[in-house]
């Protein structure tokens, strides 16, 4: 039964609702922003470049398997992401997007050849905006359409195939406080499913359509209208609860599943905010004891403190040491672990004139 596995790559802010002004639809996807940019003015920058690195014996560079992108920028706004081969440095992928910094055409490499994989449109009259997918020939292989509301929150997801015909379908309501009350999944005879071999079947294959999935959700609010509690029901049937507790600098939430109708886990998670230092704790509970934890400790969103319960987890002390150009933005990242360097990211950065 799907849980809805084609939102993760959406983004749904929140956006004030204001007359005379129409805000700009949100991005059909995250950008591919990295999470340790950390530069001050992006106006004077044309390029950044990222290059990861794994260290062998405190001294051995080895390319680490993760792929290197560059980021372009006009003005101070991203225009294009350049996603490199990891092995011959050679483009993979190229993401452009518009003077809204949001996703406009993707591209891919193939032998060489640059395809068209992916464009973008966005309607604020009509407050949809829709991604084609695209085939090597640029023959389109779906279509998707979200819908918005006046808050610019997704009311319904429409993917269509290559002929254009309605596949499967998502819905969405809200209620006055903007929190996401009813999700639902429509599959279609043209939809989605399970294609089972004979391996499966023990006789002829078989497709097995998704069944359609309907979800709703139960807030109690305490101040400022913030959720204390969410309990969340899947086709009549509770399945998960949220419980929120805060007090000055500490937010708990517990969340328990359930299924069918009894609990089967709990998860806790504390965090503890102390001016730049944010401390997390995980529990998972058992009948209420606590089985399992791991503490995370954050200085300026950088991990300096990991440790767990678990035999072989034990406490890790991390730090980075940095080098800076002449600008003051950082060309080189070391990563330390309890004093053993485990890693090294570098890049280049090419300013404007």
């Amino acid at each position: 039964m799907p849980k809805f596995p084609f939102l993760l790559l959406l983004c749904f802010p929140i956006f004030p609702f204001s007359t005379g002004f129409t805000q700009p639809l949100p991005t059909f996807e995250k950008g591919k922003i990295p999470e340790d940019l950390k530069i001050d003015s992006l106006s004077c920058i044309t390029s950044i470049r990222y290059h990861y690195f794994d260290v062998k014996n405190d001294t051995v560079l080895v390319r680490k398997l993760q792929k290197s992108d560059e980021y372009i920028y006009k003005n101070g706004k991203l225009v294009i992401v350049n996603e490199f081969d990891q092995v011959s440095d050679s483009i993979l992928r190229v993401y452009e997007y518009d003077s809204n910094e949001r996703i406009k055409r993707q591209l891919y490499s193939r032998k060489g050849v640059i395809h068209p994989g992916a464009i973008y449109l966005y309607d604020e009259s009509l407050k949809s905006s829709v991604k084609n997918t695209l085939n090597d020939n640029s023959t389109i292989v779906n279509k998707r359409i979200i819908t918005y509301n006046h808050q610019n929150m997704p009311v319904k997801i429409e993917i269509l195939d290559s002929l254009g015909r309605l596949s499967y379908y998502y819905t969405f309501k809200y209620n006055k406080n903007s929190d996401l009350i009813e999700q639902n999944f429509i599959n279609t005879p043209n939809g989605t499913g399970n294609f089972l071999d004979s391996s499966f079947t023990k006789g002829k294959p078989r497709f097995d359509p998704w069944s359609n999935v309907y979800e709703k959700f139960e807030y109690k609010y305490g101040k400022h209208r913030k959720p204390e509690s969410i309990i969340q029901y899947q086709n009549s049937k509770k399945v998960k609860t949220t419980e929120y507790f805060s007090k000055k600098d500490t937010l708990i939430v517990t969340e328990s599943d359930f299924w069918p109708g009894n609990q089967i886990s709990t998860k806790r998670k504390i965090t503890k905010t102390i001016g730049n230092v944010k401390i997390e704790i995980r529990e998972f509970l058992t009948q209420g004891n606590r089985t399992d934890w791991f503490k995370s400790t954050y200085q300026n969103s950088d991990l300096y403190i990991s440790e767990a319960n678990c035999n072989e987890c034990g406490k890790y002390l991390y730090r980075n040491e940095y080098e800076y150009d002449t600008s003051g933005n950082w060309i080189r990242k070391k990563r330390f672990s309890n004093d053993n360097l485990i890693s090294i990211t570098e890049r280049k950065i090419n300013y404007a004139n």
